[in-house]
Parts: structure tokens; C-alpha cells; sequence
């Protein structure tokens, strides 16, 4: 036995009993216990904390890091480099060659089996059982070979293909869509939900100012000259208090930037007057943009040039572009106002942004839905802090508060309506000769259309085709109706004179259980027609017919649901007294009454049978008594018919037999009531024409107006009766306005209002408003929870109470329902099967 002190050293050390010393340097075999550190050991049994080295043989027990392990059984908590035999209870280990693992999380590749796995990158393997792969699945081969990842992208992203095949689109906006990564041979499937995207909302700082004489200024800096052949982009949130006149930046050579003087360096954009639009100066020359603004809401602006053109981009779409090579070379900035003393803005200015040398925005774009950031050429970045006017992320000089304006935490939200507009890769042969119609907004849960695009050759040649189309709300549903049976307009195969016995004061069930929950209106004053869609395409018709009302090519009256024709593509419909309905091609077909050109056919010819409008990207329209409005796919509104009260929105008052464009083109719904109509745009503004006696436009007067009026606030749906409105917001609450002599404002009382007035509650998500041509109205709104009420004129029973009691507040159908539809002294509800 040796039992050394100390540092022992023994080169080829040969020993057959038993070792014990602190360090080893050289070989060792036999039986080798306790030792602290070995290099190059080799041994049988062996107890060590670490080892630097190969080992070869049995090695249990190791609690630290093992490089180059050679061995049979290993239980370790870690491995850096490459093992082979069997390995189990390994938490993390790159470049495994094993017959068996168990392990939560592997990087590198791993042929053989693995089971279990809940994250795996880069894996090569024969069956393989996993919550979560990243990458594109390129390599795998058997059950796996024809997988399909599914990637969520948004509107202004080039969508990599790598990441998957299945493409779950947010339409924000008008959008361009571009593939990369492409294989050779691809099978893409691309949805879009047919709901508005997810709001954008965060807290950050702002600064408030006052509109007497606060603004900020930062001074004499060549980071806000901007070179004639400079890209640039100005941006900022800003919420404006007042309807005056107000700058959000200039940029000069006038200290403060307050001065008219120096016009050839000046850039600004301010607001022309809430409700006016914006109003950039360039080079000192003003351009007006009639994009509009209301007060208390937040607006995402930006000044961006790219390539020598100038863009102004409000809420992330373009409202106007000039070539634009001046060269602006101011030296002084002023945040919140420009030119004098009376242009400064009332409101919040956030998260303000010069970038000087790069365009961030180069065409139609996603607000930012978080603070802004230091990126590369940002000069300054301020406007972000909740206790200081002065602090800035990013600044060339001092940031200098003048006047008093105040600092703060602030909440930027913003709705982000469905996008109209997209536009697909030239590469693309469409079934059919062009892109499917895009449908609007649709309340359902669920709705989408879903595209097919498949390519032999990397991209170089796609072809699509629309998949599915679930835009008309959601199938089958059961179908209920009561209230006025007159001409057999309950669809229910009974029919009578009002008031007659075969009026309905509860809801009655319509046979089937296949109707679309979408698209029904009902005329005015003694006749009532009705249109529904079911799940399969096929269109029905029923109610008074003596103008060809039901498309039959007949005169006959019907009390039951009767197909119209053999076709099953068609997706909407509206009714009034001309009858216009819109086929999965965006195709519109009109029939009905057409003494005032009702039905866009260039003449006064009644027809009882479909008839093309001329064009082919229709998508969603609504009707009045003598009228029509239709909406395009590029958001275009038009109009035709009767024009005796400037109801066609021409500024004029002509009667119109073809369809007439409306100004704008951000359209997105539209409903229309006895000589009046409003229109929601993408943007959430809400717009009225028309009569406005009673108050029934709800512009806070008894005004008539021939062009689009704005009526204030943000607004999510809508729905025109004759002699009122209503509508809804997206915090759900309702609000209504107009004649009110039966208490269908639903505020307690019959008094007119001129102005929306809410509705109690917050949870309101759909109304509907019925037309009559006495102003005798009742309506009819759904709940968030499936709850409907009902409220107003109630003498034939449409509140569906089970008597013909008046009711001027909000009273609950029983029941629980998917959407509802009001005509004529009519209500149309319908459940989910």
C-alpha cells in the first residue's frame, strides 16, 4: 500500500489493490476510487465528479459536463458533444446519435425514433410525436412528407413560404401579396377571416397641448434638411380636442417654426378643420386631402417619401401622392403647430418620429400597435415619455417646451377595419379569367374565404381558385318570422289582409334549417318582399309580387319560400322596391319595380326576371324605395334611381338610371330608407344623405344634403330606416336618432332626436331598423350574448312580444339568436342549428 502526502506523481504507474492520492498524470489500471481530477484513465469501475478525456466501460454518477463520452449506460443532467447507444433522461443534448431518447428539447439532428418530443428544430426521425415544429418540414419523408404548417401574416408582409403552407391572412388595408421561399412544386392555402383584425391598443406617453401657445420646438440641426433626392419619413399618433385648425409639425429656417416667411423650406401636415381633412404644406404650398377627422379619436399620421414621390398615409393608407423632388431645407423644427400663432394643435401628440435617409413605409401598412423605436437613421424620437414634454429617445439638440403643455400616460387605440383590396402576384391565372370578388365583413363566427394557389415551377406560373366562401354568414340556421302577413310575407304559407289572423306576435319557424343568417330586406308602405340565401347558394323568394318583385318571371304571389331559377352561386341580396342581388363572380343582378331606374339598366322597363348590371366586382349593396346603392371590391360606392331629395349623394338631384359613382372610395357598408341613405367607410366614419327631416340623418339638424355628410364618432355597423338611424360602436354600444313617434328610438319617450343618442348598454353588436314610409318604425338588436330586443311600433306584432303592445324602451325576444333582419311591420330571425 502507498499512502503518500501531497502532490503524487508516479509516469506508467502500475498498481493492483488500492489507490488513494489527490492527482494522477500518466495511466492507470486496475480499480481506481475517490479521485478529485484524471486524465486519460482507464479503468473498469469508477466514482469522479469530472473527467477531461475518453472513458471506456461503465460510468455512473456524473454530475458535471462530459466531452467525448464513449460508454454504455450514462445518466447525466448534460452532454456537450456526440454519444451513441442508449441515452435516457436527457434535459438537453445537441448532434444525439441514440436508439432511444427521451428528452424535452433537442437542437441539431436526430435520425433513429423519438417519441415525445415537445419542441424539436432541424429533426430527421422516423415517427415522430411533437406540439410545436419549427421549419419547413422540407425534409421529412413517410406519413410527414405532405404536411401542411399553417403560419399566421398580415397585411405589407412577403409571405415565406418556409414557415408553412397553410396562410391565416389579417386583412389590414389595401395590401399587395408576395410569396418567398417558394418550392418547386407548392400547394398554398390561403384564408381570410372575414372579421375585422384585432384593434390596435397600448399605453405610452403623450403630450398635450393646448392650442394658446404650447408647442414644442428643437432648433438649428442639419438632421431635419432634407436633400431633394432624400427618403424620408415623419410619423406620429395624434389625437385631436377641437375642430380648429391645427398644425402637427413644421419644419423651416424660422426658429419656433412659426413664421409664413420662409415658405421654400417649410414641410408640415396639420388638420384642415375637424371633419375637413388634413392639409400638408410643401414648400409652402398647401394641399387638402378630404380624408376626414373627428375629435377624441386617434389617428396614426405619416409623411413618408420614397423614390422621389411623397405619400401621406393616415392610419397606415395612402390619401395622397405628389412627385416630389424640393429641397427642404429647414433647420428648425416645431412639434404641434406651424406658420402663426393661430395653428396650434388642440390635443395629444405621441410617439413622434423623423427618419431622414430611409422610407419605412413604402406603400399601404399596418399602424405601429406599439411605442415607436430607435431605428437605423432615426434624428429624433420623442414624445414618448408620460412625465416630461422634453425627453427624447433619440434628439439632435435640445427638445424646448413653450408655453405650458403638459405631459402624461396616454392609451393609442385604433380600430383596423377588414382590408377591401388585395393585390395578388401578375403570375396568378385565376378559374374564371380574374380574382374572386373579396367579400366584406360578415358578424359570424368563423366567416372566411379561403383560396387555393398551386405551382409546378418554383412560382414562375401559379393558379388559384376560391376554395370556400363562407360569406354569407354562417349555414344552417332555422329561420323564424312574425308581425304582418300581409301578401304572405312571413313565409309561413298563409296570407291575409292587415290586420288579419294570420299576423304573428311570436316568432314562428320557416321550414328548413339551411338559411344563410346574411342578407333580407323588406319595401316600404303595403308591400313586403323578401330574398334570403341558403348554405348551398341557392336564392328563395316570397311575399307581393304584382311589379315582378320575387324574380319568377311571373306576377303570381307566394306565402312560402320558392327558389328563384336553378342557380347556387349567389351571395347577397337586397329588396326594396327594385329587387338587386350579387353572384359569387361579382356579378349584380336587378329586377322589380324601375319607374325612376330603380334597377341600373339604363331604362324604366319593370322586369320580373334577373337582369346583369353591367361589371363584374360587385360585393354588397342595399336598397330604398325607388333606389339602389351598390359597393365594389375596391371600396367604391354607387348609386341609382330616384334623386328627389339628393338621396344618390350627386351633390344634385337628378334621377339616375345607371349606376353613379359616389365620392370616396373606402367604402365598406351601406344601408339606405325612405329618400335617405348612410355608409359606413373602412375607417369607421359614418356618413348620411338625403332627407334629413325629423332629425332622421343625424347631423344634429333637419337639414337635407346631396352629398355625404359626416355624422361624428367611430361607428362598426349601421342600419337606415325610413325616418331614422341607428348604429353601432365597437365598444358595443347603440345609439339611434330620428323621428321617434312610437317610441322606435327606444329612449322612453317619443320625442325626435337630431343627434345619435345611446341606448343603455355595452354590449350591443347588431341593429336593424325597419323601413316604412309612414315613420311608423320599430327595431330589432342583438346582444354580444345572442340576447334580442325589440322596441317601437308593435300594431301587427313585429316585436314579437306575443300581443301588439307599443314599446319605447328595449324589450327581450326570448330565445337565443344568430342575427335579424326587420322589413315592413316584419321581423326575420334567425338561431343556429
Amino acid at each position: 500500500m502507498i499512502a503518500p502526502q501531497g502532490h503524487f506523481t508516479v509516469p506508467g504507474l502500475n498498481v493492483a489493490g488500492v489507490v488513494t492520492a489527490s492527482s494522477f498524470s500518466g495511466n492507470c489500471t486496475g480499480t481506481a476510487s475517490s479521485l478529485a481530477q484524471g486524465s486519460n484513465v482507464v479503468v473498469g469501475v469508477m466514482t469522479a465528479s469530472s473527467f477531461a478525456g475518453d472513458v471506456f466501460g461503465n460510468a455512473a454518477g456524473l454530475s458535471t459536463t462530459t466531452a467525448g463520452l464513449k460508454l454504455g449506460i450514462v445518466t447525466s443532467t448534460s452532454f456537450a458533444g456526440n454519444f451513441t447507444g442508449i441515452g435516457s433522461g436527457l434535459t438537453g443534448t445537441p448532434n444525439i446519435v441514440a436508439g432511444l431518447v427521451t428528452a424535452s428539447q433537442f437542437v441539431g439532428n436526430t435520425p433513429g425514433l423519438a417519441a415525445g418530443l415537445s419542441a424539436g428544430k432541424n429533426l430527421a426521425a422516423g415517427i415522430i410525436t411533437a406540439t410545436t415544429f419549427f421549419g419547413d418540414g422540407s425534409g421529412l419523408t413517410g406519413a410527414g412528407s405532405t404536411a401542411f404548417i399553417r403560419q399566421s401574416v398580415g397585411s405589407g408582409t412577403t409571405i415565406d413560404l418556409n414557415n408553412g403552407n397553410i396562410i391565416y391572412f389579417t386583412h389590414e388595408g389595401d395590401t399587395t401579396v408576395s410569396f418567398a421561399n417558394t418550392s418547386t412544386a407548392e400547394d398554398v392555402t390561403f384564408i381570410r377571416p372575414l372579421t375585422d383584425p384585432p384593434a390596435i391598443s397600448y399605453s405610452t406617453g403623450a403630450v398635450d397641448l393646448d392650442a394658446t401657445d404650447d408647442r414644442l420646438t428643437v432648433g438649428s440641426s442639419a438632421d431635419f434638411t432634407m436633400g431633394a433626392s432624400d427618403d424620408f419619413t415623419v410619423e406620429a399618433w395624434v389625437k385631436k380636442d377641437d375642430t380648429s385648425v391645427g398644425g402637427v409639425f413644421q419644419i423651416s429656417a424660422t426658429a419656433g417654426g412659426l413664421n409664413s416667411s420662409s415658405y421654400e423650406t417649410t414641410l408640415s401636415i396639420g388638420t384642415h378643420g375637424v371633419n375637413a381633412g388634413w392639409q400638408v404644406y410643401y414648400a409652402g404650398v398647401p394641399v387638402d386631402y378630404t380624408s376626414p377627422i373627428s375629435s377624441g379619436l386617434w389617428y396614426h399620421v405619416a409623411i413618408v417619401r420614397y423614390n422621389n414621390v411623397s405619400n401621406v398615409y393616415i392610419n397606415g393608407v395612402s390619401i395622397g401622392s405628389k412627385a416630389d423632388t424640393h429641397n427642404y431645407d429647414g433647420t428648425d423644427l416645431c412639434i404641434g403647430g406651424f406658420y402663426s400663432t393661430s395653428y396650434l394643435w388642440d390635443g395629444n401628440i405621441s410617439n413622434f418620429r423623423i427618419v431622414k435617409g430611409t422610407a419605412v413605409y413604402t406603400g399601404s401598412f399596418i399602424p405601429p400597435s406599439a411605442a415607436l423605436t430607435n431605428i437605423t437613421n432615426t434624428k429624433l424620437l420623442c414624445c414618448q415619455d408620460t412625465s416630461s414634454t422634453t425627453v427624447g429617445a433619440v434628439k439632435p439638440g435640445t427638445i424646448t417646451a413653450v408655453g405650458d403643455p403638459t405631459a402624461g400616460a396616454q392609451t393609442v387605440e385604433l380600430t383596423l377595419p377588414l382590408g377591401s383590396a388585395i393585390t395578388w402576384p401578375s403570375s396568378i391565372t385565376w378559374n374564371g379569367g380574374s380574382a374572386p370578388t373579396l367579400a366584406p365583413v360578415r358578424s359570424a363566427t368563423g366567416a372566411a374565404q379561403v383560396f387555393n394557389l398551386i405551382t409546378y415551377n418554383g412560382g414562375t406560373n401559379w393558379y388559384g381558385y376560391e376554395e370556400v366562401d363562407f360569406s354569407l354568414e354562417g349555414s344552417n340556421n332555422t329561420l323564424y318570422a312574425w308581425g304582418s302577413n300581409i301578401f304572405g310575407s312571413l313565409g309561413l304559407n298563409e296570407a291575409g289582409a292587415a290586420p288579419s289572423a294570420a299576423n304573428k306576435s311570436s316568432p314562428v319557424q320557416v321550414p328548413g334549417t339551411t338559411w344563410s343568417k346574411g342578407f333580407s330586406a323588406g319595401t316600404g308602405g303595403a308591400t313586403a318582399v323578401n330574398g334570403l340565401i341558403k348554405s348551398d347558394g341557392t336564392l328563395w323568394m316570397w311575399g307581393d309580387n304584382d311589379r315582378g318583385y320575387l324574380g319568377l318571371n311571373d306576377r303570381t304571389q307566394y306565402s312560402s319560400p320558392v327558389q328563384l331559377g336553378t342557380g347556387n352561386t349567389w351571395k347577397s341580396i337586397w329588396t326594396g322596391y327594385s329587387v338587386s342581388a350579387v353572384k359569387t363572380d361579382g356579378t349584380l343582378w336587378s329586377w322589380g319595380y324601375n319607374a325612376t331606374g330603380g334597377l341600373g339598366l339604363n331604362d324604366k322597363t319593370d322586369r320580373s326576371s334577373p337582369t346583369q348590371v353591367p361589371g363584374t366586382t360587385w360585393s354588397s349593396g342595399a336598397a330604398s324605395y325607388n333606389g339602389s346603392f351598390g359597393i365594389k371590391t375596391d371600396g367604391t360606392l354607387w348609386a341609382w334611381g330616384s334623386n328627389s331629395t339628393g338621396n344618390l349623394g350627386q351633390n344634385e338631384r337628378t334621377q339616375r338610371s345607371s349606376p353613379i359613382q359616389v365620392p370616396g372610395t373606402t367604402w365598406s357598408q351601406v344601408d339606405a330608407g325612405h329618400v335617405k341613405a348612410m355608409a359606413l367607410k373602412t375607417d369607421g366614419t359614418l356618413w348620411a344623405w338625403g332627407n334629413g327631416g325629423d332629425g332622421r340623418l343625424g347631423l344634429n339638424n333637419t337639414t337635407q344634403y346631396s352629398s355625404p355628410t359626416q355624422v361624428p364618432g367611430t361607428w362598426d355597423s349601421l342600419s337606415s330606416g325610413s325616418y331614422a338611424g341607428a348604429g353601432t360602436k365597437s365598444d358595443g354600444t347603440l345609439w339611434v336618432w330620428g323621428k321617434n313617434a312610437k317610441g322606435n328610438l327606444g329612449q322612453n319617450n317619443i320625442t325626435n332626436y337630431s343627434s345619435p343618442k345611446q341606448i343603455p348598454g355595452t354590449t350591443w353588436s347588431k341593429v336593424s331598423s325597419s323601413l316604412m314610409n309612414d315613420g311608423n318604425v320599430h327595431c330589432c338588436a342583438l346582444k354580444t350574448d345572442g340576447t334580442l330586443w325589440s322596441w317601437g311600433d308593435n300594431e301587427y306584432g313585429p316585436l314579437g312580444q306575443n300581443n301588439v303592445t307599443l314599446y319605447s324602451s328595449p324589450v327581450q325576444i326570448p330565445g337565443t339568436w344568430s342575427n335579424v333582419l326587420s322589413g315592413p311591420n316584419v321581423t326575420i330571425g334567425f338561431k343556429s342549428v
